[in-house]
């Protein structure tokens, strides 16, 4: 499937903005962006929008003879695998790092590396927290948990889950949330009456994502491609949309409209992904691309360095503070990349050797 240059580039700025907020709630006393809990939505809109096509590929050729357990599995298969090694080369240095920062002794690392095993086996989102050194993974965690559980029935319904039943999830779930805890969606790791607020994030904005999926589709097909007035005036609908969402994560003090501005990003996530707007035309370039890959090691390898550094960078400056960590979390992410594409190259040249 073709790369969306609209959604790398915004995957791109929306983990930049994730890390600055960490950085700066954690080791500063100037906050930069107010709460950025809502944006991880986004993450989840574009993986259930992407479910929702690899289904509509797969019902469309109808295998007859594969079973949607075993389609399940294998979906789940392929999407744990492209998120390794990465993910886990991440965690290791993250425990590194939080076992040399805490000067913690041959016992407590082995007991630590033993608690922190549901952490490296995707398995916070559950409740299942143990060691937590790398708190942003929750949403790998829950994204897997979600999608393990409506992938089959989105598999079984079609667009009858995508215009119907998933909307329904998504509103029951906002709506609990809304009226339950604090009211709002922050807190991931929040245990809200039988699980994580995050794991019921991840069912809502997923479910979200499909029903994203034929809205776009609906977009795509309504033959105002062919008027270049609405295409401008769809490009301009979708930036306006995400400049607003941004905007509120710079400024929105209120937490309970997070979830007015989920719906608006559900709409710009479905214009993008529609083929209607300029956007992507634009945006079709490799170095887009490359911004919304990296986006995922970058999201892996900045929380830990936010925990890390409360204690060893003293009283420095929120200039100072802010470089050594924007520094340690960009440089971190590129050694990752680099040395999860390298052991990926290996894996494919003995592979290829061995067939």
């Amino acid at each position: 499937m073709k790369r969306n240059g609209t959604i790398d580039l915004m995957k791109f700025i929306l983990a930049a903005v994730i890390l600055l907020f960490h950085g700066s709630k954690n080791l500063t006393d100037e906050t930069l962006f107010d709460e950025t809990a809502v944006a991880v939505e986004f993450f989840f809109l574009v993986s259930g929008w992407l479910m929702a096509s690899r289904i509509a590929r797969v019902r469309a050729q109808e295998p007859g003879n594969v079973s949607v357990g075993e389609e399940t599995v294998s979906f789940l298969g392929g999407k744990i695998r492209r998120l390794l090694p990465d993910y886990h080369i991440a965690w290791l240095i993250a425990f590194a790092a939080t076992e040399v920062a805490e000067k913690a002794g041959v016992y407590a690392v082995l007991k630590d590396g033993l608690k922190g095993l549901p952490e490296f086996l995707f398995l916070t989102a559950s409740g299942l927290f143990g060691r937590r050194v790398n708190h942003a993974v929750w949403y790998v965690s829950a994204m897997l948990i979600a999608m393990a559980v409506l992938y089959p029935v989105a598999r079984r319904f079609g667009e009858t889950f995508n215009r119907l039943i998933a909307p329904l999830i998504a509103v029951f779930i906002y709506g609990f949330l809304n009226n339950t805890a604090d009211g709002t969606i922050a807190g991931p790791a929040t245990w809200v009456v039988f699980t994580t607020k995050g794991l019921l994030r991840g069912f809502a904005a997923i479910s979200l994502g499909c029903t994203a999926f034929s809205l776009s589709g609906l977009l795509s097909g309504s033959g105002w491609k062919e008027r270049p007035g609405v295409r401008r005036l769809a490009t301009a609908a979708e930036w306006v949309l995400y400049g607003a969402f941004l905007g509120y994560l710079w400024e929105g003090h209120d937490r309970s409209v997070d979830y007015v501005f989920i719906l608006l990003l559900f709409a710009a996530v479905s214009l993008s992904f529609s083929g209607l707007t300029l956007s992507d035309r634009l945006l079709d370039n490799r170095a887009v691309y490359w911004l919304g890959e990296f986006s995922y090691d970058l999201f892996l390898c900045h929380g830990f360095w936010s925990h890390v550094l409360e204690e060893s960078l003293g009283d420095q400056s929120f200039g100072v503070t802010m470089a050594v960590y924007v520094a340690l979390s960009v440089g971190t992410a590129l050694f990752v990349r680099c040395l999860s594409r390298w052991i990926r190259r290996r894996a494919e040249g003995r592979k290829n050797a061995e067939a």
